[in-house]
C-alpha cells in the first residue's frame, strides 16, 4: 500500500516562500514609514529654519536701527513702529502657508496667527519655558514637532533676533500645523502600503505558479521512488522532471540512474547467488580436509616444540659456563695489566736507580780527582815546610854569627870609647835584632815542626780515603754491572708480560666473540621456541577459524537462499 505524505510539499513550499516575503514586506513599509516621516520632519525643519533666518534678515535690511520698546508699549526697530505693521507676514503667509511671529522678550508682538474663534490676531501671549531658556536665555535655535499654539498642533522654529551690539532682544518664530505635514506623511504610507500589497500579491501569484510546477515534478519524482521501493524495477522515471535544469531534475536523473543500477545489480545478484551456493559446498569440503590436515600438523608442532626447548635450555647452561669463563678471563687479564703496570714501575725505578749509580760513579771520579790534588797540595806543603826550615836554621846561624859581631862591636866601642859610643848603640841594636831573629827562627822552626807533622798527617789520612774510596768505587762498579743485569732481566720480564696482556686481550676479544655467539644462539632457540608457541597458536586458531568457516558456510547458504528469495519480488 503507498503511503501518503502528512503535508503538502506544496503548502510547505508556500510557507517557506510566503512568510519571510510577508515579513519583508511589512518590515520594509514600517522602516520606509519612520524613514519617510523623520525625512519630511527633516524638511519641514529645513524650511523653517530658512524661513525664520530670512525673515529675520529682511526685517535687519528693511528697518535699521535697534529694536526698542517704548514707554507707551510700542514696538519700534530704529525709527520704524512695528506694532501692527502685519504686511510683511501675510505677505509671506500666503505664499507659503507658514505662520510668522516676532516676539521681544517672551512676548509676541507682531504675528500672522489669528484666534480661531475671533479671528483676531494672537498678540501678547508668552512663549514657552523651553524655548525662553534655549533661544533667549541660551542663544541657539530651537526646533519643536509638537507645539500647541492657538489649540493647533505645530512644527515650530524658532532664532534669537539681535541688536547690534550682540544682545539678544526677542526671537523669530515660524510654523506650519502639524496636520498638514502628517497627512502628506499618512498619504505618502498609504500608497507604500498599497505598492507593497499589491506586489506582494503579484508574488503570490508568481510563487503559486513556481511552487505548483516543483511540486508537480516533484511528486513525480516521488512516484517513481515508491515504485522502485515497491521492486517493479522495469518502470523507468518520466522524462519531463529529468528534462529539468535545477536540483530536482538532478534528483529525478538521479533517480533513474539508481533504478537501473539497481536492476542491473539485482540481475547480478539473482545470477551470482547459484555460484555462491556451490562455492559454500566446496568451502564445507576444504574445511573438513584443512581440518584433517591441521591436527597433525599440531602434532609435529609439538615435537619441533620440545626439541626446540631442549636446545634452549642446553644453550641457556653454555651461556652460563661462557659467563664464568669470562668472568675468569677478565681476573686474569686484569691481574695482566697489574704485573704490567707493576713491571712499568719497576723499570723505570732500575732506570731511576741506573742514573743514580752512574752519577755515584761520576761523583766518586771526581772526589778522586780531589784527592789526588790534595794529597799533592800536602807533599808539596811538606817539601815547602822542609824548606822553610832549611831557611829558619840558615837565619839562626846568620843571626848567631851576628850576635857575635854585635858582641864585637860592642867591645870595640868601648876601647874607642868617647868616639865609638855611637857605634856602641848600633852594636846594641844589631844585638837586639839579633836576639829577635833567634827567637822568630825558633818560633818559625817549631811551627814548621807542627806542619810537618800534621801534614804527615793529612799524607796518610788521604791515602786512607783514597784507598777507602777505591774499595767504594769497585763495590759500585760491581752494583753497576749487577743492576746491568737486572735491568736486563727487567725488560725481558716486561716484554714477557706484555706478550701475555697480548694474549689476555686476544682471550677477552675472543671472550666477547663466544659470548655473543652464545647469546645469538639462545636468542635464536627463544626465537624459534616462541615461533614454535605462535605457530602452534596459529594453527589451533587456523583450526578454529576452519570450524567458524564452517559454521559460517552454513549461514552463508542459509543467507543465499533467503537473498534468492528478495531478489525473486524484484520484477527486473
Amino acid at each position: 500500500m503507498e503511503e501518503k505524505a502528512k503535508h503538502s510539499i506544496r503548502m510547505t513550499m508556500l510557507m517557506v516562500a510566503l512568510v519571510p516575503l510577508l515579513i519583508m514586506a511589512v518590515a520594509t513599509t514600517v522602516i520606509a514609514s519612520f524613514s519617510l516621516k523623520s525625512s519630511i520632519t527633516a524638511e519641514v525643519k529645513d524650511d523653517l529654519s530658512d524661513l525664520a533666518h530670512t525673515m529675520a534678515n529682511m526685517y535687519d535690511k528693511d528697518f535699521e536701527g535697534d529694536f526698542v520698546l517704548r514707554e507707551d508699549g510700542k514696538l519700534f526697530k530704529g525709527e520704524s513702529e512695528l506694532t501692527g505693521n502685519y504686511e510683511l507676514f501675510d505677505i509671506n503667509h500666503d505664499k507659503t502657508g507658514t505662520d510668522f511671529t516676532l516676539f521681544f522678550g517672551d512676548t509676541r508682538y507682531v504675528t500672522s496667527l489669528k484666534d480661531v474663534d475671533t479671528g483676531e490676531r494672537i498678540i501678547g501671549t508668552k512663549a514657552g519655558d523651553a524655548v525662553i531658556a534655549a533661544c533667549l536665555k541660551g542663544g541657539n535655535d530651537y526646533f519643536a514637532e509638537n507645539i500647541t499654539i492657538n489649540k493647533t498642533p505645530y512644527f515650530g522654529y524658532y532664532t534669537p533676533l539681535k541688536n547690534a551690539d550682540g544682545s539678544i532682544v526677542g526671537m523669530m518664530f515660524t510654523g506650519k500645523p502639524s496636520t498638514e505635514v502628517n497627512k502628506t506623511i499618512s498619504g505618502t504610507i498609504t500608497s507604500l502600503v498599497i505598492i507593497a500589497v499589491v506586489l506582494f500579491i503579484v508574488s503570490i501569484v508568481g510563487i503559486l505558479l513556481l511552487v505548483s510546477r516543483m511540486a508537480g515534478a516533484m511528486k513525480s519524482v516521488t512516484s517513481s521512488l515508491a515504485v522502485i521501493a515497491a521492486g517493479r524495477l522495469n518502470e523507468p522515471v518520466e522524462a519531463k522532471p529529468q528534462k529539468r535544469s535545477d536540483e530536482i531534475g538532478l534528483i529525478a536523473r538521479s533517480t533513474e540512474k539508481l533504478r537501473s543500477s539497481l536492476s542491473v545489480i539485482i540481475s547480478e545478484i539473482a545470477q551470482h547467488t547459484g555460484q555462491l551456493n556451490d562455492s559454500v559446498a566446496d568451502i564445507d569440503n576444504i574445511a573438513t580436509v584443512s581440518r584433517d590436515s591441521t591436527g597433525a600438523v599440531n602434532q609435529a608442532m609439538d615435537e619441533l616444540a620440545n626439541a626446540t626447548m631442549h636446545n634452549a635450555e642446553n644453550t641457556q647452561n653454555a651461556n652460563m659456563r661462557m659467563n664464568e669463563m669470562s668472568t675468569l678471563i677478565e681476573n686474569i687479564a686484569n691481574d695482566v695489566d697489574s704485573l704490567a703496570e707493576n713491571a712499568s714501575s719497576m723499570g723505570a725505578i732500575e732506570k731511576s736507580a741506573g742514573q743514580n749509580l752512574d752519577e755515584v760513579t761520576d761523583y766518586i771520579e771526581v772526589t778522586m780527582e780531589a784527592f789526588e790534588k790534595l794529597s799533592h797540595q800536602a807533599e808539596l806543603t811538606n817539601e815547602a815546610a822542609q824548606k822553610i826550615g832549611a831557611a829558619v836554621n840558615i837565619i839562626a846561624a846568620i843571626a848567631e854569627e851576628t850576635t857575635l859581631l854585635s858582641l864585637n862591636a860592642s867591645i870595640e866601642s868601648a876601647r874607642a870609647g868617647e868616639m865609638g859610643r855611637g857605634f856602641g848603640v848600633v852594636a846594641s841594636q844589631i844585638q837586639k835584632l839579633a836576639d829577635q831573629s833567634s827567637e822568630s827562627a825558633a818560633d818559625i822552626e817549631r811551627s814548621i815542626s807542627e806542619l810537618l807533622a800534621e801534614s804527615s798527617k793529612t799524607v796518610e789520612v788521604m791515602s786512607d780515603v783514597k784507598e777507602t774510596v777505591n774499595r767504594q768505587k769497585n763495590k759500585i762498579e760491581e752494583t753497576q754491572g749487577n743492576f746491568d743485569i737486572l735491568a736486563k732481566n727487567v725488560s725481558e720480564s716486561v716484554e714477557s708480560i706484555n706478550e701475555i696482556r697480548g694474549i689476555a686481550g686476544n682471550l677477552r676479544d675472543l671472550r666477547g666473540q663466544m659470548s655473543d655467539i652464545i647469546q645469538e644462539l639462545s636468542a635464536l632457540s627463544e626465537e624459534n621456541a616462541a615461533s614454535t608457541e605462535e605457530t602452534t597458536a596459529t594453527i589451533g586458531e587456523l583450526d578454529s577459524t576452519i570450524a567458524n568457516m564452517a559454521t559460517n558456510s552454513k549461514a552463508l547458504s542459509d543467507i543465499s537462499s533467503n537473498l534468492r528469495a528478495r531478489v525473486s519480488e524484484f520484477q527486473v
